[in-house]
């Protein structure tokens, strides 16, 4: 696309620098009466939490590491499209944000790999988060549009299922 627009060169890596933001939170504040009782479970359970509260912000993000002491748990995550204000008001009410910083300023090298990585969870999320519809998508697997027609063909033996995008025309079938 770059070389219809005249002489201007692809640049070599996209360069993005994404937000780390580390959460943190400790075992001595209280927590709900579902969590686990010790460790490493509660951590785990913690952790699974997070990950849910930020995935319902429609943020792009990846895990970058965690750390867990057997009194307190901490994670870090790289986000590329980020709201702070709606990744606070959506997690649990146990974690804290404990810094906020560029990834270059903490890491060396390129984040690339982690985006490519951030992009395809994200859009696993948003095409495949049908577990009601018989062929397991919500979204087009082509374009990501949400306008599909459903469709059912039935023979003596099976039922076939079919979803058509009415944007791009994708179709994706269970047979």
């Amino acid at each position: 696309m770059l070389s219809g627009l005249g002489n201007l060169e692809k640049p070599a890596q996209m360069q993005i620098d994404p937000w780390v933001i580390a959460f943190g939170t400790n075992f001595l504040d209280p927590l709900p009466v579902d969590a686990p009782d010790c460790d490493p479970e509660l951590s785990d359970w913690l952790l699974q939490r997070i990950e849910r509260d930020l995935t319902a912000t429609g943020a792009v993000f990846r895990r970058v590491d965690d750390e867990r002491s057997g009194e307190t748990v901490s994670i870090r995550f790289a986000f590329w499209i980020l709201d702070l204000d709606r990744v606070k008001a959506n997690i649990d009410f146990c974690w804290d944000v404990l810094a906020i910083q560029r990834y270059s300023e903490l890491f060396e090298g390129s984040s690339d790999d982690l985006f490519d990585r951030a992009v395809m969870s994200r859009y696993h999320e948003i095409v495949y988060d049908a577990p009601d519809d018989p062929i397991g998508i919500s979204a087009c697997p082509a374009c990501g549009s949400k306008r599909l027609k459903h469709s059912t063909f039935a023979t003596e033996k099976d039922t076939y299922y079919s979803a058509k995008c009415l944007e791009c025309g994708h179709l994706s079938s269970s047979c």
